[in-house]
């Protein structure tokens, strides 16, 4: 999903498996992720949480400047949480096959604790 509110699309095929969409309504947008073996996203806060709560595997590619995305996406790459590209070095195809063998792993822990984390990390970098 292109985040272009406004803009609906029944989505555009990029591969077999594989839809863009400009936008879609939150309950749409939340079947979709649902059924997804794979997500790729902006590595924003609230996007972030939804896919650790649900345990989906996803490639995050932060928005250029945006200190934040850019700091999670990078920690939780670390963590084994999510593999991480640059907007610059994106490629899907090669995206999809570093995914393929990531060494992905979950949380299991209170999320409302991780939560409340990375939402102090987010308030230290505003301030």
């Amino acid at each position: 999903m292109r985040a272009l509110p406004g803009k609906h699309s029944k989505g555009e095929k990029l591969l077999p498996n594989l839809t863009s969409f400009d936008h879609l309504p939150a309950p749409a947008l939340n079947r979709l992720v649902c059924k997804a073996k794979l997500v790729i996203s902006r590595s924003g806060y609230t996007t972030v949480m939804d896919l650790l709560k649900t345990k989906k595997r996803s490639i995050l590619v932060p928005t250029p400047g945006q200190a934040e995305q850019e700091y999670l996406a990078s920690h939780l790459e670390k963590e084994r949480l999510a593999c991480s590209f640059t907007q610059e070095e994106f490629n899907l195809q090669a995206a999809l096959q570093r995914a393929s063998v990531f060494p992905f792993q979950t949380i299991d822990d209170d999320m409302q604790l991780y939560k409340t984390v990375i939402n102090n990390f987010v308030q230290s970098l505003r301030s």
